[in-house]
């Protein structure tokens, strides 16, 4: 004697449709995901990119105004925006140039990639050394000291 059990296929027809659909929405997340991640590693970049060109830029522009500024006292200022591509990520950068010595200077950029929601920050600095006793020298970064010169 068997027994017929009226709706099974209909059922079963549901359950696999419901599970393509959650299989599809996991894969919109999957996606979406990727896509932020993306995004935030270009940002990473653009940011990283754009605080080295700063402190490159800054240096190529020494000028004598340097020399006047007095021991302890800093000046900042803004950078432009690279060309602006379509596409690309809005950036604003700042450079600040602090003397810390009679011949000792430290250049900070940070950049900042994003409008609304910020997307990456990144800074960057730099000690450079210029002799203030000779004029139109430009400045010699500082190399990191290395393990045999901390004894």
């Amino acid at each position: 004697m068997t027994r017929h059990r009226a709706g099974t296929a209909v059922v079963a027809a549901l359950a696999l449709v419901a599970l393509a659909g959650a299989l599809l929405a996991s894969a919109a997340v999957a996606v979406s995901a990727g896509a932020r991640i993306a995004l935030l590693e270009r940002a990473a970049l653009a940011a990283e990119s754009s605080a080295r060109r700063a402190l490159a830029v800054s240096l190529a522009d020494w000028d004598g105004a340097a020399e006047g500024m007095a021991v302890g006292s800093a000046v900042e200022w803004s950078l432009p925006a690279a060309t602006a591509v379509p596409g690309e990520l809005p950036t604003a950068t700042r450079v600040r140039r602090e003397r810390l010595g009679p011949t000792l200077y430290a250049l900070t950029a940070e950049s900042r990639v994003g409008d609304a929601p910020l997307l990456a920050r990144r800074r960057a600095r730099l000690l450079v050394q210029c002799d203030s006793g000779v004029a139109g020298v430009r400045p010699v970064p500082i190399a990191r000291w290395s393990i045999a010169d901390l004894h």
